[in-house]
């Protein structure tokens, strides 16, 4: 014996309404639990809508394009009665968000904390701000789900481990699907190449006014992956995407970036040589570490930055025998406060007036 069943969109937290850009399924279609039925996006993530539970689609009530909010109605399927039973009932756990290697940053002060208890958020939000005496950086959630406790606030002082926050996530159902973004792999990972993979990744020209746009006007991205663009510094009509509908992945963006890099290791990179690989272990035991995020970031800046900075040292002269005679005569009133007067003092005030 067979049941009907409607489908409706899961709590979608604090976004109002959606865009439905992908329709999986269709009318007739024999599906399974967790297969995914529409492909939702709002102006803060994209996420996949998954079946609760399976059987044959009877009914397909929104198409591409629609604007859609929690609770509206998705499709009818139609279930049969072992299949119905067998539906497993979500559970929710709770988990800890700790502060991830921060590299030598000992304390950084929490400078802004954009969420609050009870938001649901997705993989990769921002959870907090922090800044050191180098840097800011966010830090984003590991995982998605609902914030039941808030452990630091604006000012705090937090380091590597500390506990940030206890969320609530959905184990299974329809609740994981804001765990189900397109797009999961972090800057550090590296993208798993498909064996039947055939795009031709194409090489970045040498000049800024030679590099070749592939796409033109909005480009189709989440936050996530406009956010790692801005941290490698990736113009996002540059690149190809291989996402559903056009759709722009991180993966699109690493590949891009070992093109880069790649054509500018075989190039000398700016005309300038490249170093020998020097085989370390030669002259001992060796040990490799991974840098941290941070680190890895610093070093590109500053190499970037060696490379590009025009670096202009000015020379000049000056006439200061009127200077140290006045300083040789105020250095008995200085010793006296216990202040070592040296021509340092005077320089500065010359080059700030």
């Amino acid at each position: 014996m067979a049941t009907l069943k409607e489908v409706k969109v899961p709590d979608l937290g604090n976004v109002n309404q959606a865009e439905v850009i992908e329709v999986a399924v269709k009318a007739g279609d024999n599906i399974k639990v967790d297969d995914a039925l529409i492909t939702l996006e709002s102006d803060k993530a994209s996420m996949d809508i998954p079946s609760p539970f399976a059987g044959v689609v009877k009914e397909v009530k929104v198409k591409t394009g629609s604007k859609i909010a929690t609770g509206a109605l998705i499709l009818i399927m139609e279930i049969a009665e072992e299949a119905k039973s067998a539906i497993p009932a979500p559970a929710a756990e709770k988990k800890e968000v700790l502060v991830p290697d921060l590299g030598n940053v000992a304390n950084a002060e929490v400078i802004e904390i954009p969420v609050k208890v009870g938001d649901t958020v997705n993989k990769d939000d921002s959870l907090l701000t922090l800044e050191s005496d180098k840097a800011s950086m966010d830090l984003p959630a590991p995982f998605a789900g609902v914030i039941k406790e808030l452990k630091v606030k604006v000012g705090d002082k937090i380091s590597t481990g500390k506990l940030i926050a206890i969320l609530e996530v959905q184990t299974t159902g329809a609740s994981m699907s804001a765990e189900k973004t397109v797009s999961t792999i972090t800057p550090q990972q590296t993208a798993p190449a498909s064996e039947s993979a055939t795009q031709v990744i194409k090489p970045v020209p040498e000049d800024e006014g030679d590099i070749e746009r592939i796409g033109t006007g909005n480009v189709h991205a989440g936050p996530a992956v406009r956010r790692l663009a801005r941290e490698f510094g990736i113009e996002l009509t540059c690149v190809n995407p291989t996402g559903p509908k056009s759709r722009l992945l991180k993966e699109d963006l690493q590949k891009y970036v070992k093109s880069a890099l790649a054509r500018s290791s075989q190039a000398g990179g700016m005309g300038l040589p490249t170093a020998p690989v020097v085989d370390f272990t030669q002259f001992g035991p060796t040990e490799a570490k991974s840098l941290s995020r941070i680190k890895r970031l610093t070093a590109t800046n500053l190499h970037r930055n060696w490379l590009l900075v025009p670096h202009v040292t000015q020379f000049d002269e000056a006439d200061i025998t009127e200077l140290e005679a006045f300083r040789k005569a105020q250095q008995a009133e200085a010793e006296k406060q216990g202040i070592k007067l040296t021509p340092l003092v005077f320089i500065m005030k010359a080059v700030v007036t």
